[in-house]
């Protein structure tokens, strides 16, 4: 087995070619999910594109294995956006099923191993493999595509993405309160497609009605509901155990602040709403400045929706860390 990384700091760096099949793959697994999305190509040896497909982080888990099977004899070469780990899917059913065809080349765009480590099942395959496993250069989309994955290796727990609303004084706002701003449920809708569970605060329960029941892979989406702030951290763990690795959280903003400190939010999706008349009276409304401090977040985006802006934030310091640890991967590799 020949490990050959492309590097960026190097003279070599991956063909045209390459990178268009690999560009290929991502959108596959980006139809999936932004988090935990991940895809493949198989390319034969006259570059036709035998599959192109995807499926998110812990569901078909042999799904990629049977379409290496269907075109065993055809293969050439696989693209993979991530690295083959044990809940992304079946890692022996999928070397079993490269071992067995006419596969010679395999493209990887984000490693979640460092270079010397052999400890896991593929890497451990790989080095005995009669073919050469290329390791690409860090790429930003790949490294998004992989946060559920990596969230779950570094925290034990799969990435959240929570999602609230608030006037422009600080306070809290209820989501429903929201669903008549053009786009405002559509998007929420698109978030919920794109994850494994829904977690919500009983004071945001209302929304559900208006969300889809299944995600992009056609699986009923489960809801788990809190009852106080410590219950995140018991259903975190349950839904890691049950490979799910990106989850979307509805709650109040007194509710997020106590998930922030505890230190189980990824990203953050916040609504501030421009709306004049809020019913004051509504006791749903009606509480005390909201203390959650987001000033260490990474503003990554600011969208007009109807009267509201939704603000997307980054946990700076693990979103950095991780990505740190993922470009020193890729340069060792």
């Amino acid at each position: 087995m020949i490990n050959y990384s492309f590097s960026s700091e190097r003279e070599t760096s991956p063909p045209t070619n390459v990178i268009n099949q690999m560009n290929q793959s991502l959108s596959a697994a980006l139809s999936y999910s932004e988090r935990s999305g991940y895809g493949w190509s198989l390319i034969s040896s006259m570059s036709d594109v035998l599959d192109c497909s995807g499926t998110m982080a812990g569901v078909e888990q042999n799904k990629i294995s049977q379409q290496v099977a269907k075109y065993s004899e055809q293969i050439e070469s696989i693209y993979l956006t991530i690295e083959p780990v044990e809940g992304l899917l079946d890692v022996n059913e999928l070397i079993n099923s490269i071992g067995s065809s006419a596969c010679k080349r395999i493209f990887i765009s984000h490693s979640t191993q460092v270079s010397d480590d052999t400890s896991t099942v593929f890497r451990r395959w790989a080095n005995d493999w009669s073919g050469c496993v290329f390791y690409l250069p860090y790429n930003l989309i790949a490294g998004d595509l992989a946060s559920g994955v990596n969230t779950a290796q570094h925290y034990n727990r799969p990435w959240v993405s929570a999602i609230c609303a608030g006037n422009l004084s600080g306070q809290k706002l209820p989501l429903d309160s929201l669903t008549n701003e053009f786009g405002f449920t559509a998007h929420i809708a698109e978030q919920v497609s794109h994850s494994r569970a829904i977690i919500y605060t009983v004071s945001e329960s209302s929304l559900l009605a208006c969300l889809p029941k299944d995600n992009k892979v056609g699986e009923t989406i489960p809801t788990y509901g809190l009852n106080s702030a410590s219950d995140i951290h018991s259903i975190l763990t349950y839904l890691l155990k049950e490979g799910r690795y990106n989850v979307v959280l509805l709650c109040d903003l007194h509710s997020l602040a106590s998930y922030v400190e505890l230190g189980k939010i990824d990203e953050i999706i916040y609504h501030f709403s421009t709306q004049k008349g809020v019913n004051l009276h509504d006791s749903r409304y009606h509480d005390n400045q909201s203390v959650l401090d987001i000033s260490d977040w990474a503003t990554v985006s600011s969208t007009l929706v109807g009267e509201c802006s939704r603000v997307v934030y980054l946990n700076r310091a693990k979103y950095t860390e991780v990505k740190n640890h993922t470009l020193l991967q890729s340069r060792l590799n």
